[in-house]
């Protein structure tokens, strides 16, 4: 009497799945499942993640999620169509990856990736598509796929909680709980890898400053401050999609507090956004704090500078599309100097692309932006 294993079922499957297909017995309907090539299952359930990813993502790719066109195919009376953008068929691959909340979420997490827009995305050929990053650098493919995943995880989450009326995400709601389940999962591995949001964006950094997507303006805010004085320097850029500066700006200012400067940096960068004109805006900073303020409005700053925060998120329905990231210092260079120049000026410089010390900050940084980190 044999021994049974899942091994030893899972090869008799495949071996009458072989038999089939050379005998001309097999049906004539071609699940996409089968065409999955197989290191996209191995990757899959080698992730550095939850156990429940694992098998949500393996699901993803066995069209075992219960979207509507899923449904539908399994003879579910229901509406096909996509909840949020009234999209035709709303399978996992659209929910995940091409429908334009997806999208948003995508591009304004720390990830900054941007799905190929000439095709339909399929989720196993994102999963696939890793192997460049992965031959780059592994260990940072290693960790910027289980971030991936986290996302991937809670956008199926916020799509449930959509469609049953249970709680409507915002796309910044989705990137703040998927990064801090991912910060909480490699922190509490069992592998000893434990990873912080400091290390986390460290690994990014040595990709370098990552340029806006076609379109849209990235602003980086930074502020100092003396020590045992209240003069402090602001300082931002905003550059475009070619990682050529648009503008650069240095302003003498007097706070007391460095989060307040912080803040303060970001409203003049957006006051200046708006007189420009610019309708697609990427926002980073180096202070945390500020940006957590930003994005949850149930958090109550201090009275110092809580009405600047007002004042941002005010500034913030005046655009298209915008995005508050939180990056680490060493991706945060070029407006830390402008931020110094403040302290030795008299009044606000807009500094001309011609400037020396400014065009040789921004050339070094060019040279290694990355245009996307997938």
């Amino acid at each position: 009497m044999g021994v049974f294993t899942v091994k030893s079922a899972y090869n008799l499957l495949s071996n009458l799945n072989l038999e089939r297909a050379a005998t001309g017995l097999s049906s004539s309907r071609v699940h996409q499942w089968e065409l999955v090539p197989e290191l996209v299952w191995k990757r899959i359930w080698s992730l550095q993640t939850l156990p429940k990813i694992k098998s949500f993502c393996w699901r993803v790719c066995a069209e075992g999620v219960a979207t509507g066109d899923g449904l539908l195919s399994r003879q579910v009376p229901i509406d096909p169509s996509c909840r949020r953008c009234g999209a035709n068929r709303e399978t996992a691959d659209h929910l995940l990856l091409e429908c334009p909340f997806a999208k948003a979420v995508w591009l304004d997490s720390s990830l900054s990736y941007k799905p190929p827009t000439n095709q339909v995305p399929k989720f196993s050929d994102w999963l696939n598509s890793w192997d460049s990053l992965y031959r780059q650098n592994k260990k940072v493919a290693r960790e910027s796929l289980s971030h991936a995943s986290f996302l991937c995880w809670y956008l199926w989450r916020a799509r449930n909680d959509y469609v049953f009326n249970t709680k409507n995400w915002t796309p910044q709601e989705i990137i703040t709980v998927a990064e801090r389940a991912f910060l909480e999962f490699h922190a509490t591995s069992a592998s000893g890898h434990a990873t912080t949001f400091t290390s986390y964006c460290a690994s990014a950094a040595t990709i370098n400053w990552i340029s806006p997507p076609v379109g849209y303006r990235k602003v980086n805010c930074d502020a100092t401050l003396r020590n045992r004085s209240s003069k402090g320097g602001l300082g931002f850029i905003f550059r475009d999609h070619r990682s050529y500066q648009v503008k650069a700006i240095s302003i003498p200012h007097h706070f007391k507090l460095a989060v307040r400067g912080e803040a303060i940096v970001i409203r003049c960068a957006l006051i200046e956004a708006v007189a420009v004109g610019f309708a697609n805006l990427q926002v980073e900073s180096d202070c945390k704090e500020v940006i957590d303020y930003i994005h949850d409005q149930n958090q109550h700053p201090l009275y110092e500078f809580s009405t600047i925060i007002s004042d941002i998120r005010r500034l913030s329905s005046s655009f298209d599309f915008i995005s508050f990231r939180c990056i680490p210092r060493a991706m945060n260079g070029i407006s830390d100097a402008l931020a110094r120049k403040a302290l030795s000026i008299m009044c606000m410089t807009d500094w001309p692309n011609s400037t020396p010390w400014l065009h040789d900050l921004c050339e070094s940084e060019a040279l290694g932006c990355t245009h996307t980190i997938l």
